[in-house]
């Protein structure tokens, strides 16, 4: 079995025709040889460099599949599954619509478009690497097209002839060994489903035909560099989706788990799901019982206000209608502090502004008027961060529960940020526990795991190893070097929304430094929360101007794919210290798959320390989907 990257194939819709033709082509490969190293979906922030591209289309380029193949070289892999295509005058015709109408393919034909991209792969691994001594100057780089679909009613085919050869891109003077015609659809084309199930091994092989052997070592060096750059770029849909496909046995256990039972409590480390569990099982609820009863009404509770913001954007809440909260909507979600005052308002009790809390008193005579009122009073909470919700807060969640209404918990203890005391949560008859990362590449997972040993275990998702930059006790200098490290990765083609910085610290932090005004958008002294989300959904827009800023507090419950973390000090877990290790676990599980720290001295001491703490893990076998 081959190594394959990912390890299994990503969900897909059943009407997407081209991820369909992937999967057949990714199963057929993952049967190649156990040396062999496929990675699918490869993007153009590894392939394509600027100066190369010679158009916007070209940068936005991705690679089908990358082989890496030790005694051969190097292939690049386009997969095509039209249903219908034809070649006249040497240009290749698409159908892209039922009545049968034809649209030029873009780069000229499959072939070219995998040629396109294994020039860009070759100029941009010539960055990094050396290869070879004497006349093995350089390592041998190859491309071929799949084409499926229904091949017996393609047309013009006879005139791929043309452009059938194997071409050894060499530094120099470029050198081409043409491919007899009668050979055209066994070796550059394979065509059919039927040429992935036979002898797929010997036609990609026989494509290498120089005199240069490539060793496995060679290649397991650019398996790692690949692997490391390899932008895993998922928009939401794309998340929601992996997520999905991982979550989905778990689903249909919560509607079983609470038939006959009061609720259910869900434990799980940072990344195990948990809000996406939430989401879908209160979206499924509404769904289903709002058409047979009138006035049925769904509410969740989160602590964070960002994270509020972040859930309502969920596709199945979304879907569900769900709203800000309000006493109407059949769906609602807000942070308690928001909840709180809304209802406070509307019964002319005295509230709390945004950066204060409620007192005893107020929340005890809010609890009564909720109480009074049914209008108030909903079927299902469920409570999203309930680890950090106050002792006193919970009479008044449980007032807004109807007479056999019921109520889910989900908590993480070793994300706790907050004095509070988690045991004065409601004990419910039902605890179900998730135990997997599914968000954290592996080495930020494992990095996170040495904070908190208690947390989701991590799984063998490939990704770079948390990288710790130079220590100092001044803010500026630390907000030089974050600044450097944001042009790192914009260098490496991240975007800025894909960007966050996080500090531990509301006002003193490198942040606030001037040289970082034009850079991130750090929250402002009395910032509203329309303001608040006004900012975060700016910087986390595509095309976003500036970078955001935010504490690790305020950020805790969301995630980025790259994030840097700045002014980590060595936590103290005492009480009124400021920075615990919970919170530091917090801060490094918010990088989906890239985690830079500028620490002060103490700090350094404290994460260098910590870097020994995960024993080395062992490389996982692959296995194919």
């Amino acid at each position: 079995m081959a190594k394959m990257y990912p390890q299994r194939f990503h969900h897909f819709s059943e009407s997407d025709t081209g991820a369909i033709g992937e999967q057949l082509v990714y199963n057929a490969l993952s049967r190649m040889p156990e040396d062999w190293v496929v990675i699918h979906n490869c993007w153009r922030h590894v392939l394509v460099s600027r100066d190369y591209a010679t158009n916007d289309e070209h940068r936005c380029y991705e690679a089908d599949f990358i082989l890496l193949i030790p005694n051969c070289g190097i292939m690049v892999l386009e997969v095509k599954n039209w249903q219908l295509a034809k070649v006249e005058n040497g240009q290749w015709l698409r159908c892209v619509s039922d009545d049968g109408k034809y649209a030029p393919v873009k780069h000229g034909s499959p072939l070219n478009q995998a040629f396109l991209a294994c020039g860009s792969l070759q100029k941009e691994l010539k960055k990094h690497f050396r290869w070879g001594r004497g006349y093995k100057t350089n390592m041998e780089f190859r491309c071929m097209a799949v084409l499926l679909g229904k091949m017996e009613q393609y047309t013009g085919m006879h005139e791929v002839y043309d452009e059938a050869r194997v071409v050894d891109m060499l530094q120099n003077t470029p050198c081409y060994r043409y491919t007899p015609r009668n050979e055209v659809y066994d070796r550059l084309y394979l065509c059919g489903t039927d040429a992935l199930e036979h002898h797929l091994q010997e036609r990609v092989e026989e494509l290498f035909c120089f005199n240069n052997p490539t060793t496995a070592e060679e290649l397991d060096d650019i398996r790692r560099y690949l692997l490391q750059n390899l932008e895993l770029r998922l928009d939401s849909a794309t998340i929601n989706s992996i997520i999905s496909t991982a979550a989905s046995p778990l689903l249909p256990i919560l509607p079983m788990l609470v038939q006959s039972r009061q609720g259910i409590h869900v434990h799980g480390g940072a990344g195990s799901a948990k809000s996406h569990l939430l989401c879908t099982e209160a979206a499924r609820l509404v769904q289903e019982h709002l058409p047979t009863t009138p006035g049925f009404r769904v509410l969740i509770l989160c602590f964070n206000l960002n994270l509020a913001e972040h859930l309502r954007s969920h596709h199945s809440l979304q879907k569900a209608g769900v709203q800000q909260y309000n006493t109407t909507a059949p769906l609602v979600l807000d942070n308690f502090h928001t909840v709180a005052n809304i209802i406070s308002r509307q019964e002319s009790l005295p509230g709390a502004d945004h950066n204060s809390t409620f007192s005893p008193a107020q929340l005890a005579s809010l609890q009564q008027h909720i109480s009074a009122n049914p209008a108030y009073q909903t079927d299902y909470i469920f409570v999203d961060e309930a680890q950090d919700f106050r002792a006193d807060w919970w009479p008044v969640v449980q007032a807004m529960l109807r007479p056999g209404g019921k109520l889910y918990l989900f908590s993480d203890s070793g994300q706790t940020l907050y004095e509070h005391t988690a045991s004065a949560m409601p004990q419910l008859p039902v605890q179900l526990h998730l135990v997997n990362n599914l968000r954290n590449a592996a080495p930020i997972a494992r990095f996170a795991s040495a904070i908190s040993p208690d947390g989701a275990k991590p799984l063998p998702l490939p990704g770079p190893e948390v990288q710790i930059l130079p220590a100092s006790d001044d803010p500026d200098t630390r907000a030089a070097t974050v600044k450097q490290a944001i042009q790192s990765l914009l260098a490496e083609h991240y975007e800025k929304q894909d960007i966050v910085v996080l500090t531990p610290w509301r006002r003193k932090n490198s942040l606030k430094s001037a040289q970082l005004a034009d850079w991130i958008d750090f929250l402002q002294d009395g910032e509203t929360r329309e303001n608040a989300a006004t900012r975060l959904q700016a910087c986390r827009a595509c095309g976003a101007p500036r970078i955001l800023g935010e504490t690790i507090k305020a950020f805790k419950g969301l995630e980025s794919f790259a994030v840097i973390l700045t002014d980590i000090s060595e936590p103290k877990d005492t009480s009124g210290s400021g920075f615990t290790t919970q919170e530091l676990y917090v801060a490094c599980t918010r990088a989906r798959y890239r985690l830079i720290i500028v620490p002060t001295c103490s700090g350094a001491t404290y994460l260098h320390k910590l870097q020994l703490t995960p024993a080395p893990q062992p490389e996982p076998a692959h296995t194919p989907a």
